[in-house]
Order: C-alpha cells, then structure tokens, then sequence
C-alpha cells in the first residue's frame, strides 16, 4: 500500500488547488472525489499518473454519481473492477488520516509525509486529543451505502444503527437537490424529534455550504401546514387513501383522453354511475361532466368529418390521376401519329407492320413521371388541408385537457363536501392531490428519528410533499406512539419499490471509537435477537485502542461523587479543549438527587436550558438525547430503564461512556452478557 499511498499523494500535490478526499482504483483508471464546494469551480478533471488515467469530480457532480455507490471488488462495464478505496484528510502539503481497503485488507498511515519522506509530524500535534473533531463527519465523501443513498428517489427509509451517518447523508441528499435539480431550499423541510437537535442539523449544513432550510420538531410542522390539528388515526387515514384512490381511478378511467377522443368511444355507464354515487349525485359536477363529454363528442365528430373529406379527396385524387393517365396516354399515341415518318409512310402508300397505338419504354417512362409529379402536387394540398384538420383537432383536445382539469376539482370537491369532519375532508383534498394533480408545498421532507414519528404523522408528512425520506433505527425506539417498525407504516404500499419496503441499510459507525461502537452495535444485535460479531473489520488503526464501556456499582453517595471527579479529572487529562461531563438522568426527581449528592462539591453545573461549554457538569434528560452526541458521559441503569433507552445512551457517547446503578440492583441481562463477553468492564 505504500506505493498506492506514493501515487496518490504525487496526484494530490499536483492538485492541491482541489484536494482529493476520496478514490476508487479500477484496472486502469483512478476516479479521485472531492468535495462540493469545487463543483462549479471548473475542475482539470484528467490526467494520468503512475497506475494511469485518473478523473477528478466533485461527489456532488451528477457524473460521479456512479462511483458514490462503489465498493471493493465491484465491478465496472467500462472501467473494470475497483480494486482499492481510499479514503484522505488533504492538508496544504500532506494527506492525513490515509486509508486504504482493498484484497489484500486494511492499511493506516497517519501522514503520507511522515511514511514517504521521513517527516516527523508528532510534534506537531498535542498528545491529547481532540474531541470536537475526533471522528466528526464534517462534509465527508458519500461512498458506498452513502453513496447510493443519496440517489434514492420518490420515497424511501435510511435504516442503520446509531452513528452510521443517517442524518448526514440524507443532507447530503439536500446538496444535490440544490446543486444538481436546483430545488429552491424553501421547497426543502427536515424534520427533527425535537428542537434540541436543530442546532446539530444546521451545523452540518452549514459544513456543506447549505443555509436557509426549514429545520421544525414534527409538531410544529403539522401545526403549520394543517389548518386544524388532526385528530384522526390509522383506520380514518386508510379509509381516506381508499376513498381517494377508488374514486380517483373511476374518474380516470372515465375521463380517460387516450380513449375519450378515440374513434368508437362508447361511455361504460357502469363506471359514470359509480363515478355519480361517490360525488352523491353532486349537480354542480354531473352538470360540469357532461357538458365536458359533449364536447368531446364534438371532437370525435369533427375527427370523423375530417377523416371522410380527407378519404374523399384521397379517392378524387385516385379517380383524376387515372384520367389523367389517360390523357396522357392518348396525347402520346397521337403525338407519335403524327411523327414526320408516319405521315411520309401514308404518302407513298406505306403502312406500319407495327401496332400505331403502342408505347415506348421512354414513352411508359415520361408518363410515370407525368403523373408523379401531378400526384405529388395534389397530394400536397391534402397533406396541408389535413394538417389544417390535425391542428384544429388537437387545439380542441388540448383545450379540453386543460379543461379536465377544472373537471377534477369539481369531482374533488364534490367528494370532500361528502365527509362533515373538517380534518378528514382537508386529509382527504390531500389524498386526492397525490393522485390526480401532484401539486405540493414542498419537493422533499426528510424526517429524522423517523422511528420515533407515529404512523399517522408520518402519513400527514408524506401527503405534504412529492418526496418523502425517512432516515432512522428501529432499535432506537423511545416514543411508545412512535412508528418503531418501517413495517408498521399507516398505509400499505408507501415506501415501497417493486413491492418492497424501498430501504438504504447503513453499517460503518462513524460516531464512535471501535470500544464503543462495537458495544453500540451488539446490544442492537440482542435486542434484534441476533448473535454477537466483533466488527474490528470495520475499523482503522486510528479508530481502534481506546477505552471500553464501563460499568460501574454505586453502594454509597460517595462512590457517585468520586466516579463523577474522576471523569472530570479525566476530561481534562485526555482532551485537548474543555468541555462538560455529560450526565444523563430520567426525570427531575433524579435530576435533583443528583444535584443534591454532587451539593458539597466544588463543581459548575449547567443543564441544556442554561448551557454553558466551560461547565465542569452538563445534565442532559435521556428523552433528549436522541440524534446528539457527547465526548464523555455518564448513563444511570435503573431497574426500569428499558433496552431500547439503554441503546440510546450507548449510542449518544462519542469516546467514553460510563454506566453507573446501585449495588444489588437487577442489571439489564444484555449489559450483563457483554460484560461476560468482555465488551463492557465491570
């Protein structure tokens, strides 16, 4: 790999102007991506090097979008099979944090200057290290999952355990809207489980070159967008869709254009008496819908009286072209008559063996062309009287395409006056606008947490806008009215893509250490019922060696202090910034007990009400955390606390997480197995 690492850092000098971040080495081309803030910068995207042809894009490019997707071992029609990924943090004269994956497995180097020139790069760093940025995403390169994540279209879920960048790539996919479709951003909503991570959402936005989107917890969403707060549950909202799409294809399919101005047409009464049922016989629209069928029939006529003059002038043309012919014929005979050597030969009493009246090959050959020419002629005056005709007949249908229209809203309407509740009828004119008009406030919303959104808000949120996205876990389920499984989505066929929930599954965590993430994911996989792996495989050497998860027994308040004064202690001996110990807590009765055993302490302490970073304590409510994260934190185990919560702690840490419960306590029996497992210290 170090001559991977020579090649690669030799094409990064050259282009240090657009640093690469990201590669895919196939047989002999490297395609090298880099962020998106160059895409409209004109990028040399050629050139060669020593493994040969090399492209650079810009990820946000749309004609990267068939690498974003790549992954070792896949192969290209055109260029081959991708045999390296490597991945790059580009600094002005070296390339940092160097990873490689390829047949061979993983490589790490720390500095390209440090591993091909001799460079000594530790003291240029601090031994300790740096929270803020260890690990953090930022505007990182879409690979892989990522990559064919952000390409998805219409609607569809981004499911992955914690930390694998849900939240991020669906941003990302907010990036190629603005960049590639030019979507205005307020045609653009995210949707968040509540406003404490709206700071977090415009951060990376923010990262990305992204501003001016709409960032709103579900609730206040639905409170802007509905005039009245929906009070309506599954079965209404199923019977709503129903309604909508039974009466929308009855109207389809009689106000079907394709056959409605076709020759023939016979109106199916079946169909125009049930259309008549649905609307409750509403004059205004029955008046509107026949008046519309006449006038397509006034359609159908002139198509019939066109067709039968242009037929006539067809055959007139037919009937005069042999008359023509004819003449033709006769003008030739008697021109050939009256040749100067018929009339010598009638002088001198000679009569022609030959028959006078037949014709020469030239003679058959002038009249063919004759004739051509004066069909051409005429046939080029009905070709301009039936296009006059075709003109005519599509103005007319045109004008009745945009006229069917007007019929629409006036079946909808009809239909809606049928329910008395004021919310279903606002629902149902919705149902009505995903099927017949597709007219939407917003292009897409992308709701994060989605697992904790309930089935009906994520319903009211899909009829909102054209495309849905839906980024979250199952197994972070907090909200006991939430949706929890894709499966349970309140209308079938939603979400769906060739009969299937339309799921990206994300894996790699990019939010914690190896320790940590290897917990993280093993506790989802016992709550799934699922065996323990070890996903070291994952990992670089850069992500790998830090602290376990522990687990800590409380038998008296004093042990509760020292743990919380080692961890401060701890904070301030590992990390390069300060910043507070997170301490989660359920309710504010514990939140008070905490605060009276820490009393006697000489500690600042701050909650997120009146946040303050140089704090030595930040308490945080566990119905608070999910889609956040934090350094360094201590989790109370409680004989309540359930997995699903359990999972979120372990998930919100992003290098050091302590649980703490009482001694003599009933601990959770999978925090228990990874203990055994050695995964957790006890």
């Amino acid at each position: 790999m170090k001559k991977e690492l020579a090649v690669d850092f030799e094409t990064f000098s050259q282009k240090s102007d657009t640093p690469v971040f990201h590669k895919i080495k196939f047989d002999e081309t490297s395609i090298y991506l880099t962020k998106s803030f160059f895409y409209e910068s004109g990028i040399p995207n050629t050139g060669k090097n020593h493994f040969g042809n090399y492209r650079l894009f810009s990820w946000s490019d749309a004609r990267a979008k068939a690498f974003l997707g790549f992954e070792l071992g896949q192969e290209s029609p055109a260029l081959g099979i991708a045999s390296v990924i490597g991945s790059f943090t580009p600094l002005k004269d070296d390339l940092r944090d160097v990873k490689y994956v390829s047949g061979e497995g993983k490589a790490y180097f720390k500095s390209a200057l440090a591993e091909l020139e001799g460079k000594n790069i530790e003291e240029e760093s601090s031994e300790k290290v740096d929270a803020e940025n260890f690990m953090k995403m930022k505007e990182i390169i879409p690979t892989g999952a990522q990559g064919k994540a952000i390409y998805g279209d219409g609607d569809y879920i981004i499911d992955g355990p914690a930390g694998t960048g849900k939240s991020t790539t669906v941003l990302q996919k907010i990036k190629l809207l603005e960049v590639q479709e030019k979507i205005n951003p307020t045609r653009i909503q995210v949707i968040v489980k509540n406003s404490k991570v709206v700071p977090r959402f415009k951060e990376l936005l923010a990262a990305i070159d992204i501003f001016d989107i709409s960032i709103l917890p579900v609730g206040d969403f639905i409170a802007r967008n509905y005039s009245n707060t929906p009070s309506v549950g599954v079965d209404e909202l199923s019977f709503l869709n129903k309604l909508a799409v039974n009466a929308s294809d009855i109207l389809n399919f009689v106000f079907d254009t394709k056959t409605l101005f076709a020759l023939g047409y016979q109106l199916n009464q079946n169909y125009w008496d049930q259309m008549c049922e649905v609307t409750k016989n509403d004059t205004s629209f029955i008046s509107a819908a026949k008046s519309f069928l006449e006038k397509a029939e006034e359609v159908r006529e002139s198509k019939k009286v066109n067709s039968k003059s242009i037929a006539d002038k067809q055959a007139e043309l037919r009937k005069n072209t042999a008359i023509e012919k004819e003449k033709l014929t006769r003008a030739i005979i008697k021109k050939n008559e009256k040749s100067l050597l018929r009339r010598l030969g009638k002088r001198i009493g000679f009569n022609a063996t030959s028959n006078e009246s037949a014709l020469s090959l030239g003679d058959e050959a002038n009249i063919r062309e004759q004739l051509s020419k004066y069909k051409n002629r005429h046939q080029e005056v009905i070709e301009k009287f039936k296009l006059r005709f075709d003109e005519q007949i599509h103005l007319a249908e045109q004008s009745l395409v945009k006229e069917l229209e007007s019929i629409k809203e006036v079946f909808v309407k009809a239909v809606v006056k049928t329910t008395r509740d004021r919310n279903e009828a606002e629902i149902l004119r919705l149902y009505f606008n995903k099927n017949l008009f597709g007219n939407y406030p917003f292009h897409t919303i992308i709701v994060d947490e989605a697992q904790d959104v309930s089935s009906v808000d994520i319903e009211l949120i899909r009829l909102c806008t054209q495309n849905s996205i839906l980024a979250g876990d199952e197994s972070q389920t907090e909200n006991p009215d939430g949706i929890g499984l894709w499966d349970n989505l309140a209308i079938e066929n939603t979400f769906t893509k060739n009969d299937n929930l339309n799921i990206y599954q994300l894996r790699h965590n990019f939010r914690q250490t190896y320790e940590l993430g290897n917990v993280s994911y093993n506790y989802r996989q016992l709550i799934l019922g699922r065996g323990i792996e070890d996903i070291k495989s994952d990992y670089f050497e850069d992500q790998i060696g830090f602290n376990k998860p522990s687990l800590r027994l409380i038998s008296a308040e004093e042990d509760f202090v020292h743990l919380v004064k080692a961890r401060i202690d701890y904070i301030k001996e590992t990390f390069s910034s300060s910043f507070p110990l997170v301490i989660f807590y359920e309710n504010s009765s514990s939140l008070q007990r905490f605060k009276t055993l820490l009393q006697g302490e000489n500690f600042t302490i701050c909650n997120d009400e009146n946040l303050e970073y140089a704090s030595d304590i930040l308490f945080v409510n566990i119905w608070e955390i999910a889609g956040r994260e934090f350094p360094v934190v201590l989790a109370p185990l409680t004989e309540s606390t359930s997995a699903n919560t359990i999972y979120i702690m372990l998930s919100r840490a992003k290098f050091d997480l302590t649980f703490f419960t009482g001694a003599g306590k009933t601990i959770d029996p999978y925090i228990l197995l990874l203990c055994q497992h050695g995964l957790i210290n006890k």
